[in-house]
């Protein structure tokens, strides 16, 4: 049979001519390519366009893989994504797999069997094929329902960059499943590069203890994730382990606590402890409690200097980034009408809210502003408006000039490690320290007096809305009065 004319020995040209060939294509036809032939699947790792990022959801729904780079994606789902426009059929022999897959624009869709071990085959595969060595997981979720060893799962990805989001979850209660996860958490949390996780599962381990009696007996307390509370964000949905000790040195950006055995009196405690510190690090604390009446809600504010929060003039919901549960979807919380602020000395701002189930505590935002909205056809009097518009300028300075020094620890942390800190520079750091301190106490004071301002006003639009009222009604009755 002749030769095809039309064939190009793709993997004899050189690196440059190569990677100008593969940034043409998309990661569909790039994958494609590699069940060529093996000179050519050896040529795409180094030439094809760098992977940015890549989701992998070891679920027992619809386990699924999701490479994103630049302006085009690649999906391999085990299952049939509903409403799917399918353009063709065909089959893929990976390892030890053969996948009857149906094809879309953007990825492959094939039946559903063997969720830990065809996934991972698939995964060694698309890393073997594409540009991955700058790669980060933007999220790694396992289903400790359907996967028996979370372990070698996470092996897998112990030289990836970062993982972004690790999320455990339990479609079923699996036992055995579990026991794996608890005996290799700290294992997992000390091995991957986690930026925030998420733990669903309620984890046990068997300790032997003393009981009243005299007597040994093994039983099954609840598991303390210690190494989870180094991490910057962090929610647990089950953490009856958590002490207050543990509230007291909590070091994280963001923290949600699910079901835990804290008091009133604990969370008082938190409240005046973070008054007396100098901390800077913490965003956000959500911990969850039985419901709460008004003396409950007493306790946790007594003894504290309580004002209008100024925050929620400005902002009507919190929208951090890392408020997610089950979900990687990120979710706002609405500031109810009774929420309340602490001012520390150097002029740092605690905002105060509870709901019937849950204690929220709120230092910075990291997310979106979302100003309060005007009901349709009420615009609020000039007086009102023009400060309330001062407000928003001095909280996006605040806001740029914590951002600015969040950098310039940054950068000084990365001096310190690489040992390049010098007396001067130290002399100098610790003045800049000093004026933003200076600068932020500043502005919230300026923020403080504007909250006050604006009270008044709206106090006395009241007022005189209430003498016009009054004296419309005596108008109607003179005018009733005068018609009789």
């Amino acid at each position: 049979m002749a030769q095809d004319e039309t064939e190009f020995p793709l993997h004899d040209l050189d690196y440059i001519s190569l990677n100008e060939v593969y940034k043409s294509l998309t990661l569909v036809d790039i994958f494609e390519l590699s069940f060529t032939n093996s000179h050519v699947r050896g040529t795409l790792n180094k030439a094809s366009v760098p992977i940015q990022s890549i989701s992998i959801r070891f679920e027992s729904g619809t386990p699924l893989i999701h490479l994103k780079s630049g302006q085009h994606e690649f999906i391999w789902s085990f299952g049939y994504p509903e409403k799917a426009e399918y353009i063709g059929e065909g089959h893929y022999a990976i390892r030890a797999f053969k996948f009857q897959c149906k094809r879309t624009s953007s990825g492959y869709h094939t039946e559903h069997y063997d969720v830990e071990h065809a996934m991972l085959a698939v995964i060694r595969y698309l890393v073997a094929i594409f540009n991955c060595s700058e790669s980060i997981i933007s999220e790694l979720f396992i289903d400790v329902g359907v996967i028996e060893d979370s372990r070698s799962v996470c092996e897998h990805f112990m030289k990836f960059k970062t993982v972004e989001r690790l999320a455990f979850h339990q479609s079923v209660d699996n036992d055995r499943n579990k026991l794996n996860l608890a005996q290799n958490f700290n294992w997992i949390l000390e091995n991957l590069k986690i930026h925030e996780l998420y733990c669903g599962v309620d984890l046990f381990e068997q300790k032997m203890v003393r009981t009243p009696d005299g007597e040994f007996e093994i039983r099954q307390l609840p598991l303390r994730l210690d190494k989870a509370l180094k991490l910057n964000h962090f929610c647990l949905k089950h953490a009856t382990w958590f002490t207050s000790k543990d509230l007291m040195e909590l070091y994280a950006d963001t923290a949600i606590i699910g079901e835990n055995k804290l008091t009133a009196e604990d969370l008082n405690t938190f409240l005046k402890n973070w008054l007396n510190s100098t901390s800077n690090k913490l965003c956000w604390l959500e911990i969850q409690f039985d419901a709460a009446d008004e003396e409950r809600k007493a306790k946790i504010t007594e003894g504290l200097e309580l004002t209008l929060s100024s925050y929620k003039l400005i902002n009507e919901k919190f929208s951090c980034p890392y408020r997610r549960f089950e979900s990687s979807e990120r979710v706002p919380f609405e500031f109810p009408a009774d929420t309340k602020q602490i001012t520390r000395a150097d002029g740092e701002i605690g905002t105060i809210a509870m709901t019937s189930d849950t204690f929220f505590f709120h230092v910075k935002n990291t997310g979106p502003i979302t100003p309060p909205k005007v009901p349709d056809g009420v615009r609020p009097p000039d007086s009102i408006r023009i400060v309330e518009e001062r407000m928003h300028l001095v909280n996006a300075e605040r806001l740029h000039h914590e951002l600015m020094y969040r950098q310039f620890e940054m950068d000084n942390l990365q001096r310190i490690l690489n040992k390049e800190q010098t007396k001067s520079q130290t002399e100098e750091d610790d003045r800049l320290r000093k004026r933003h301190k200076d600068l932020v106490r500043h502005l919230d004071k300026e923020l403080g007096k504007l909250v006050a301002v604006e009270v008044r006003q709206r106090e006395r639009v009241e007022r005189e809305g209430q003498v016009v009222e009054a004296a419309m009604n005596v108008a109607g009755v003179l005018a009733m009065n005068n018609m009789h």
